[in-house]
Parts: structure tokens; sequence; C-alpha cells
């Protein structure tokens, strides 16, 4: 019995657009997300937590690319010297973006965040150096298409007690349509 339940709601669910992406149901909401991160500050000990997230991108930094010194410190370059170990280097082209991510239901619920290797290989499809050397115009294209539309992601919520805040790094990026919201 039990199984044949489960089988019709499979079958419905590959029917429904809506339930046609595994782990929207579940999908946690921004606001849901900013009310995990105030408890894991008030509990106040050093964690990680990964969770599915639905929500919409605002804005992205003009900056997506960093020069880092890649593979040895994976510190900044400035000014053709790593900040981390102070080593004179040309560095390596990688990603490192600044979001504001907007909650679906409700606008007023907003999240600044960063991410890097993992966020950029999914917005943009290509190695940092391909993204490096695109122009503007070709950018915010790419840009354009992941702005404002539904995504559902996994996010990894970092709770660091030296600093006292918890940081929200998104990944695996899922592009959806409308009829998700």
């Amino acid at each position: 019995m039990i199984r044949r339940l489960k089988r019709r709601r499979r079958e419905q669910e590959r029917r429904d657009l809506a339930g046609a992406v595994f782990g929207y149901q579940t999908a946690l909401s921004l606001a849901q997300v900013k009310a995990i991160a105030s408890e894991m500050v008030s509990a106040d000990i050093e964690c990680r937590r990964f969770e599915k997230v639905i929500f919409k991108i605002d804005d992205i930094s003009d900056d997506v690319i960093a020069m880092r010194h890649l593979p040895e410190c994976k510190g900044l370059i400035q000014n053709g010297k790593c900040k981390s170990c102070g080593e004179t280097t040309e560095g390596q082209a990688a990603f490192k973006l600044e979001l504001v991510l907007e909650d679906v239901k409700d606008a007023s619920v907003k999240l600044e965040t960063g991410g890097g290797d993992a966020l950029g290989n999914a917005l943009f499809k290509k190695s940092a150096s391909v993204v490096q050397a695109m122009s503007r115009v070709e950018l915010d294209d790419v840009v354009e298409t992941w702005v404002e539309v539904p995504i559902l992601a996994s996010m990894c919520l970092a709770y660091n007690t030296s600093m006292g805040k918890v940081s929200a790094y998104p990944f695996k990026l899922r592009r959806l349509t409308a009829a998700y919201v």
C-alpha cells in the first residue's frame, strides 16, 4: 500500500512542473536561513550546516575575478605580492564574488554573501581565466540570466566563534522557472 502511494506521488511530481526538481519542496527560504544563522550565533558553538535554499540573486558585484597565489597559499595578490606570504608572484585568476540574495516571497529579506570557485563555476560555467578575458557586455549578459529568477542551491552556513558571525556560501546553483515561486 505504501509503495503504491509513493509511486503515485512520484508520478504526480513528474507531471507537475513544480515537482520535477528534487529538493524543491523541502528547500528553506532566505528568512528561514537567517533564523538558523541567528540560532547558530546564540548557541556560540563553531559549526557548519548544509541546507537546500531557494532564493533570487538581487545583485552581483562588478568584480568577479581576483588574482590569487595558487596553489601554494591562496592569498590575494596586490601590487605583484601575495598578501598572505609576501612572495612576489603574478598569481592566477580565481573567482571572488560578492552578491546580495533576496527571499523569493519577501523582497525585504536580503542576505549579503560571497563566493569563490564553486559559485563562479556554477554561474559562468567557464574557468576564471576565460571569464577574465570576457568583455563587460558578455559578463553582464551572463549575470542577467541569473538575476531575479528563482534559484535552488545548496548553502553552507559556517559559524566562526572568533569572528562572531555566520558566513553563507551558496553552491550547486540551479535556475528555476517562475512556476516555483
